[in-house]
């Protein structure tokens, strides 16, 4: 009976021995399948990454196009619009100079006017009295101061039309010249906007993390 019971504890110690290895074994094949796990999750974790990575990269290649084009689009309409100014300096330039040359010429053939008078009214001083010769006189100076008068007013309006013609010319082009610098440094911001306010990759990979955590 004695060899009877140390056989029975023997047998009961080998059965929990072979019941350890086996949940052993059990744990261990528990704990290569979790690492086998783990590491299909990083590598699914790492392939989303770098999906997420290429999806941002594309967006920002799109969002630099755009800006560009947006940038180039401005610069083409900025330089039309000067094209224009400076064609409509150039015609009032043009018209300032043949209203000049009218004017010029206008002047002349009263010059020549006024000197053929000159020489009809010399002849028939000749043929009148000492009297008519006085009369002569005072009317050829009456005549010529008031054509003095008025071709002193017309030098003036003249200078007066050039020098507003020529402030008008230069404040037309300080105002193409403000509104080219204007529309350039918008044309600047909004570029600048764009790319300073687009998330870099590495950004949107740490504002995720815990997400994916």
């Amino acid at each position: 009976a004695e060899y009877h019971g140390h056989r029975v504890i023997v047998d009961q110690i080998k059965e929990r021995d072979t019941q350890r290895v086996m949940d052993k074994e059990d744990q261990e094949r528990e704990g290569q399948m979790l690492i086998k796990m783990m590491r299909e999750l990083q590598r699914e974790e790492a392939q989303a990454n770098m999906d997420r990575r290429r999806r941002q990269k594309e967006m920002n290649d799109v969002i630099y196009n755009e800006n560009q084009k947006a940038v180039h689009f401005k610069l083409y309409q900025a330089q039309l619009e000067k094209e224009e100014e400076e064609k409509i300096v150039q015609y009032n330039a043009e018209k300032a100079q043949k209203e000049a040359e009218y004017y010029k010429e206008q002047q002349r053939l009263r010059e020549e006017k006024e000197r053929e008078v000159q020489r009809l009214r010399e002849k028939q001083e000749k043929v009148y009295d000492r009297q008519a010769e006085i009369d002569a006189i005072r009317a050829k100076r009456a005549t010529e101061q008031a054509q003095r008068v008025a071709r002193e007013k017309q030098r003036r309006d003249m200078e007066l039309k050039e020098k507003a013609t020529e402030e008008m010319n230069v404040q037309r082009k300080e105002q193409i010249e403000g509104k080219l610098h204007q529309m350039e440094e918008q044309a600047m911001q909004d570029r600048d906007c764009l790319l300073y306010t687009s998330p870099s990759p590495r950004d949107r990979q740490k504002s995720r993390m815990p997400s994916s955590a």
